[in-house]
C-alpha cells in the first residue's frame, strides 16, 4: 500500500497526460509524447533531478491552464450554468494536477537532500 501511495503523483500525472493525448485526437502530439516520456523515466529510473524538472514544467503548465479556464469563464454571461461547469471542472482538474506536481517535486527534493 505504501508503494502505491509513493507513486501516486507520477501515476496521476501520467493519466492526465494520456487523457490530454487522446483528447487532442492526434497520434503525433510531441508535447504529450515528451511529457509522457519524462514521467515514465521519472517513474522507472527515480532520477530526482529529472523528477523536479518534470514537476516544475507540469506545475507551470497547470497554472497556465488555470488562468486559461478563468479567462474562458469570464467570456460567459453571469450565472450561465455552462460557464460554472467549465470553471468547476477546469479548476478541479488543473488544481489537482498542480498539487500533484508539487507533491512529486517535494517528494524527490526530500529524497535528494537525504
Amino acid at each position: 500500500m505504501k508503494k502505491v501511495i509513493s507513486i501516486l503523483p507520477e501515476t496521476f500525472l501520467m493519466a492526465g497526460v494520456i487523457y490530454y493525448w487522446f483528447s487532442v485526437a492526434s497520434v503525433f502530439n510531441p508535447i504529450a509524447i515528451i511529457l509522457f516520456l519524462l514521467l515514465g523515466f521519472t517513474l522507472f529510473f527515480k532520477n530526482a533531478t529529472l523528477a523536479v524538472f518534470t514537476s516544475a514544467i507540469l506545475g507551470l503548465l497547470s497554472l497556465y491552464m488555470i488562468l486559461a479556464v478563468i479567462s474562458e469563464f469570464r467570456e460567459f454571461e453571469t450565472g450561465d450554468t455552462e460557464g460554472i461547469k467549465l470553471l468547476t471542472t477546469g479548476l478541479l482538474l488543473f488544481l489537482a494536477t498542480f498539487i500533484m506536481s508539487i507533491i512529486m517535486g517535494v517528494k524527490h527534493l526530500i529524497k535528494k537532500a537525504v
